[in-house]
């Protein structure tokens, strides 16, 4: 999911996505569990990444050699962000693979090292791929995680319709396997969906009925996600006490179990709070903090984010041609990764910069390219809103 705040006014600009990896449940040692653990904490690298990631082994630890020692060495990899290394390691593993459970989790494994790098119809080719043996072999948990992972794949590109598509079959699938933990995720993934979709109501409905289940099972980590998703909300409403009240709410348990990913994005969330409220200083400060975060953690998208943030506050302190080198920045990241709605918004943001700067007819070609661009995510509210913009702005002209 992605969603835009306020986008011509300011072009606040936040990301809320929810994903995970599937992983089955045969015994492995501790010190796998541990070396599994600490590569699932470097591939959190989407912006507002709503739960906790599993990534998906199904016995591979147990398997003899060589695949155990290609897998072995693939998390190694992994764990050292050498992304095509651990590729290459899986996919000869994947040559010699005898069961199908081996080669639909080596599949996923390989989708999830072309992820981080952005690397979109790639790693959406492997989930597929994975998918159809979960499907063979009747891994519902499996099909589960992959629905997942593709969905947000499709939120990122734009394909709303075939994102909700994606989470609601996930979510069937959850409530068959009772993991109320898959369904707390899913329910938040819709959330997200119809939060981009403009409706407010709907996606608040969906962020409350995921938290009462993450509360009820305790998982601070999920739970910190929602509330930031839920303070997203109340900006996105207009009421910006309650949204600071979730946020910092989520960037105080976010600190307490020690989630950098999680605190970054509330730092960012908060930073749009100051900035409405006028305090630039202390707005910059948040973004700056949370930039920093992610660029340590090559988080691409919250990188994207924070980078547009930090250009509007240079914007509003009347700074274009500073403003415009974040904007570009941006841009470039999300263009590069296939990212529609980055992409748009800070072409967006590159638009208000000329109009600031007196030049309108700039203005309004970067306003029909982001209009091209928002038509192809159905981003309804945010079509509507550009549209309303080159109208004023070619009047303007004329």
């Amino acid at each position: 999911m992605v969603v835009l705040i306020g986008i011509i006014a300011g072009a606040i600009i936040t990301f809320v996505v929810a994903w995970y990896f599937w992983k089955k449940t045969p015994p492995h040692t501790e010190e796998d569990q541990k070396k599994i653990d600490n590569i699932v904490n470097k591939i959190q690298n989407i912006e507002s990444v709503v739960y906790e990631i599993k990534l998906f082994v199904n016995g591979l630890p147990k398997a003899l050699a060589p695949i155990r020692n290609l897998f072995e060495q693939g998390l190694e990899a992994m764990e050292n962000y050498n992304w095509d290394v651990a590729i290459n390691n899986f996919r000869i593993a994947l040559g010699i693979a005898d069961k199908d459970s081996y080669k639909g989790a080596l599949l996923n494994l390989i989708g999830y090292c072309f992820y981080p790098q952005g690397e979109l119809e790639q790693a959406l080719e492997h989930f597929s791929e994975s998918l159809k043996i979960a499907e063979k072999i009747s891994a519902v948990d499996g099909i589960c995680a992959n629905l997942g992972i593709m969905g947000i794949i499709y939120q990122i590109k734009g394909d709303l319709t075939k994102a909700l598509e994606y989470h609601e079959r996930a979510l069937i699938m959850s409530r068959t396997i009772s993991s109320r933990k898959d369904e707390a995720q899913q329910l938040g993934n819709i959330g997200t969906i119809y939060k981009t979709k403009g409706n407010l109501d709907m996606a608040l409905k969906y962020y409350e009925d995921s938290l009462k289940i993450l509360k009820n099972i305790d998982n601070k980590k999920d739970e910190a996600t929602v509330l930031g998703n839920i303070g997203l909300i109340y900006q996105g409403k207009g009421d910006l006490s309650k949204a600071q009240k979730y946020h910092k709410e989520a960037l105080k348990i976010a600190r307490k179990i020690e989630n950098r990913e999680e605190e970054a994005r509330q730092l960012g969330n908060l930073g749009s709070i100051y900035r409405i409220e006028g305090n630039l200083d202390i707005a910059l400060k948040y973004y700056e903090n949370g930039l920093k975060i992610d660029r340590t953690r090559s988080s691409k998208i919250g990188v994207v984010s924070k980078l547009c943030n930090i250009g509007i506050i240079y914007q509003d302190l009347n700074n274009f041609d500073e403003a415009q080198k974040y904007f570009e920045e941006s841009q470039k990241i999300s263009r590069n990764m296939g990212y529609k709605i980055g992409e748009a918004t800070a072409l967006c943001n590159i638009g208000v910069n000329y109009t600031k700067k007196k030049d309108k007819k700039l203005a309004v070609e970067c306003f029909h390219q982001v209009l091209i661009l928002f038509k192809q995510t159905d981003a309804q509210r945010e079509i509507k809103q550009i549209e309303n913009y080159i109208y004023i702005i070619e009047k303007q002209i004329k």
